[in-house]
């Protein structure tokens, strides 16, 4: 029972990690897609990607429809941008010519570099003519209004905004320094760099950029500061740098994939849906362990089974007695004790004739039982001498025995062995190793154990699941006929 309690927790806890991991679509589902593309595309300057828009339920075959009306306008190929957007956001074209780079999968393969990624930091004030990306060697697309550098910027010198790669100021710096020397601004784009955090004063030092940096170092923490007072002035998301009058990206703003928590009613819902999973998973559960209970209470049977017929062989044909009992000689063997050899035991004579055991045999107990149960099937014994194996008590001599095709000529509509679980059940025991008939069969623990069903072992060795009252023919479950009896039509 713990194990499959266990299941069905570790089945809740993998539906809760999906539901967790489906919130944002969740959400996201609340709105409608126009509002989500808006949101999409104003934090992108206004662009978006074909990829985009097929990603929040715009089809491929409806976006030449939403150019046609002027809701979108299409710029390049996969590229729209979205009407009404107000171009406050200073960088939009940034987001043009990222998908513009994009390879067959969507992904944008230009990384920001070189003068365009100091102009997005707002290290230098005024923008490039021309977009500045860097590309993979076997980048093949060309523009007039990109410089294409094919060259390998390190991952870690990357920064991300939404879709946008941007080198880091320290490598593109490493990499412009000659340039902007020649220029004279070389070391005010540097203590820009410092002032705004992208780079750190030791790391300036040990590249040897800045060797008087020492006595301009309180003036920069001074202009720090500056930058921090002035952070949440700037308009539409901007703030005027203090190192050289640019624009510089404020934090805030450049959180373009904001993490929305989940509400109350959300949480509500997720509980509920847990709830309901849960009721319906339970005895769907319930019903597959009664059901693996009953196969392998059939397969225990089965085997059983095998061990009769190598018996019946050795026997010239005949089946073992349920029990025999005789006081005087103090002998009590029964069928189990019988079978013990064949059944991988390893009893001597003197044990089987006078022996209890209270170790169980695996093949003997069905599942529904557990080890409480030392044997969970018994002999059908119906009608004393009716049935496949005869019981006797303080007789001599030994009971009679009936053989396969001789005595009983039906073996597949012949019981066997059934089910009759009882706290009596001990292996070696002649108490409850037999039944007579279904009412004494359900005499130990009341309702059959497998959904109202018994297994029943034939004496061709096949099993069936059946109600008792299929069984038992045109007699009763009081007075079995059918298939408790060796005789033919009844």
């Amino acid at each position: 029972m713990c194990r499959h309690c266990i299941a069905v927790l570790l089945l809740i806890t993998e539906c809760i990690v999906r539901l967790w991991q489906s919130g944002k679509r969740i959400a996201m589902a609340k709105k409608s897609k126009q509002i989500a593309l808006k949101e999409l595309a104003a934090r992108q300057g206004g662009y978006f990607s074909a990829k985009q828009a097929i990603e929040l339920g715009f089809g491929n075959n409806t976006h030449s429809h939403y150019c046609q009306t002027n809701q979108w306008f299409r710029i390049d190929v996969g590229i729209y941008y979205l009407k009404g957007n107000d171009g406050s956001y200073p960088f939009g074209e940034l987001f043009r010519w990222a998908f513009w780079s994009r390879s067959n999968d969507g992904k944008p393969q230009g990384i920001i570099c070189h003068e365009s990624a100091l102009h997005f930091c707002g290290l230098v004030e005024i923008a490039p003519k021309k977009v500045c990306l860097a590309v993979p060697a076997d980048f093949r697309k060309n523009s007039p209004a990109v410089s294409i550098y094919k060259i390998e910027v390190p991952s870690h010198e990357i920064m991300r905004k939404g879709v946008l790669r941007i080198a880091k100021p320290g490598w593109v710096l490493a990499e412009l320094k000659d340039d902007l020397s020649r220029q004279g601004i070389f070391v005010e784009t540097v203590r820009g760099a410092i002032a705004a955090g992208y780079l750190t004063l030791p790391l300036a030092r040990m590249r040897g950029w800045l060797p008087e940096l020492q006595e301009c170092a309180p003036k920069t923490g001074e202009m720090a500061m500056g930058e921090l007072s002035e952070r949440h002035q700037g308009k539409g998301g901007l703030v005027t740098s203090p190192v050289t009058g640019g624009y510089k990206f404020r934090r805030e703003y450049g959180r373009m994939r904001g993490i929305q928590a989940f509400t109350l009613v959300e949480l509500l819902v997720v509980i509920a849906i847990i709830s309901i999973l849960a009721a319906l998973l339970l005895p769907t559960l319930s019903k597959a362990r009664q059901i693996t209970q009953s196969i392998a209470c059939g397969s225990n049977l089965r085997q059983v089974g095998i061990a009769f017929q190598d018996y019946a062989s050795d026997h010239r044909g005949a089946l073992p007695f349920a029990y025999w009992v005789y006081l005087a000689d103090n002998i009590e063997l029964t069928w189990d004790d019988l079978l013990d050899h064949y059944l991988g035991g390893n009893l001597t004579d003197a044990q089987k004739k006078h022996y209890y055991s209270n170790v169980p045999k695996p093949l003997l107990v069905c599942p529904v039982d557990g080890v409480s149960h030392l044997r969970s099937y018994s002999a059908n014994g119906a009608g004393v001498d009716k049935g496949t194996m005869v019981p006797r008590y303080n007789v001599y001599p030994a009971p009679p025995v009936f053989r396969l095709g001789r005595d009983i000529t039906q073996p597949s509509g012949t019981i066997l062995l059934l089910e009759r679980p009882s706290d009596n059940q001990t292996l070696g025991n002649c108490s409850c190793c037999y039944a007579l008939s279904p009412d004494q069969q359900e005499s130990g623990i009341g309702a059959p154990a497998h959904n109202g069903k018994w297994n029943y072992l034939y004496c061709d060795t096949h099993i069936s699941t059946k109600f008792p009252f299929d069984t038992v023919g045109t007699g009763t479950t009081a007075l079995p006929k059918g298939e408790w009896t060796r005789a033919t039509g009844d």
